[in-house]
Parts: C-alpha cells; sequence; structure tokens
C-alpha cells in the first residue's frame, strides 16, 4: 500500500514492534508515509482514544483493515469482562469500525472510488454451531459452557463474518464496501498458544497444517491488498 502512494496508519498494540515494522517500510520505498498509533483491540476505551485520534490527524480514510487476532488462548476476561478471544477478534473490531465509518462516509462522498472495510474471518468459522449463534445474537461473548480454546475462537470467526454481512447491508447506501476473508494458515504468531500446549485436536491440525502448508506472511496478505486494491465492481460487497 506504501508503493501505491498510500498513507498507512499502522495501528498496533506494541508500539515499538510497530515503529520497527515502519522503519523497515520506510527503507524498502522512499518517500512513503507511514505512521504509527497505538491501539489495543482487547481494551474498549484504547480502541475509542485510537478513534479520537484518527479523527484528529486524518481527514480522509479509504481502506479499514481489521487485521488483529488470537487464536485458542487460554480462559482470559479483558478489563471490560469480556472473553479475550471473542473482544479482540470481533468486539474490538466492531467497536472500531461503528466509530471508524463516518470518516468512510466522508471519504466515500468526496471520492471517485468506495472506501473498503476488510474483516479477517477464518474458515474455522464453519466449526461453529447453532448454539455459537445463539450466543452471538443474544450478546454472549462468553457463554455459560465450560470454555473451550477452540468454541471461543470459532464463536468469534462466526461473529466478525456475520458482522460483515449486515454492515455491507447497512452501508449500501453510504457507498462502501465490506468484505470477510480467510487467509490461509500463515506462518505467524497467531499459533504460540497452540504451540504451548496443542489444547484441542482441531489446534493440532491448524498447527501442522501451518507447518507443512503454510504461507509466508507475505504471500499470506495477498487476499487483503487484492481487496484494498482491485476496482470496485469486480468484488460484491458482503461477500466471503
Amino acid at each position: 500500500m506504501a508503493r501505491k502512494g498510500a498513507r498507512v496508519v499502522l495501528a498496533c498494540r506494541d508500539i515499538k514492534k510497530a515503529e520497527r515494522t515502519a522503519d523497515s517500510i520506510r527503507s524498502e520505498v522512499s518517500n512513503c508515509d507511514v505512521v504509527c498509533r497505538q491501539v489495543d483491540l482487547s481494551d474498549l476505551q484504547s480502541i475509542r482514544e485510537f478513534a479520537q485520534t484518527v479523527y484528529r490527524t486524518e481527514t480522509r480514510l479509504d481502506v479499514l483493515v481489521n487485521n488483529a487476532g488470537v487464536l485458542m488462548c487460554p480462559e482470559w476476561l479483558t478489563t471490560d469482562g469480556f472473553e479475550y478471544q471473542f473482544t479482540v477478534n470481533y468486539l474490538g473490531h466492531f467497536l472500531l469500525t461503528n466509530l471508524l465509518v463516518n470518516l468512510m462516509k466522508i471519504t466515500s462522498a468526496i471520492s471517485d472510488t468506495r472506501p473498503r472495510i476488510i474483516n479477517l474471518s477464518s474458515w474455522a468459522h464453519n466449526l461453529s454451531t447453532e448454539r455459537d449463534l445463539r450466543d452471538i445474537i443474544e450478546g454472549r461473548g462468553i457463554s455459560n459452557r465450560p470454555y473451550s480454546p477452540l468454541a471461543a475462537y470459532t464463536r468469534s470467526k462466526l461473529a466478525i463474518t456475520m458482522f460483515t454481512m449486515e454492515l455491507s447491508r447497512q452501508s449500501e447506501n453510504a457507498n462502501i464496501c465490506v468484505f470477510s476473508v480467510h487467509p490461509g494458515a500463515v506462518h505467524s504468531n497467531m499459533f504460540r498458544y497452540i504451540r504451548q500446549g496443542c489444547p484441542t485436536f482441531y489446534g493440532a491440525i491448524a498447527l501442522i497444517s501451518a507447518l507443512v502448508q503454510g504461507k509466508s506472511c507475505e504471500i499470506g496478505c495477498q487476499q487483503v491488498l487484492h481487496l484494498s486494491l482491485c476496482k470496485d465492481n469486480d468484488l460484491p460487497s458482503g461477500g466471503y
């Protein structure tokens, strides 16, 4: 995106890592415009503060990539009292998107291209059950059932996929495209909790698949880049 001339805002939990990444981009792309902002997708107040910063510093928002994620971590609650995977993988993105969508509407009104919202999902949403669906509809990020790292993950990915479809419907008149995408098994730090103990059979399969057939991060981001840069009429909004 930096090579295409975009102003790129790296919204990251660890600002030091973000700065190292920004420096790496600057070393490869001369005269690029890359800035770093701190945000923790597990902390709703952090998300609100980040959104306020965006409105103070940015005049437009053409592409929002909701890329933060956690996979099969131990049973944790956030400071707001929500299950951790549900918050990072869905609820944080839901809040951030709704806080920034007005800026995207402004962008749409002054631009000849449609702004895009891209939500990172996973094939694992197919493993969700009807009970998971009821948990989402009834607003429960954490279920009364015993905690399952896999069930919590699949529930969060089902939620972000459903959000994509509904947001697309609501954004039609605003001329904003919304997509969800499964990037495939990618060699990244997402598998760190599985490596610490492979808590489920499916977790072990996912780890083996990533190790044997996994993509590099450079290849894994190609779907996101395609959705960010393709022509407006190439893909239907709300698609997976």
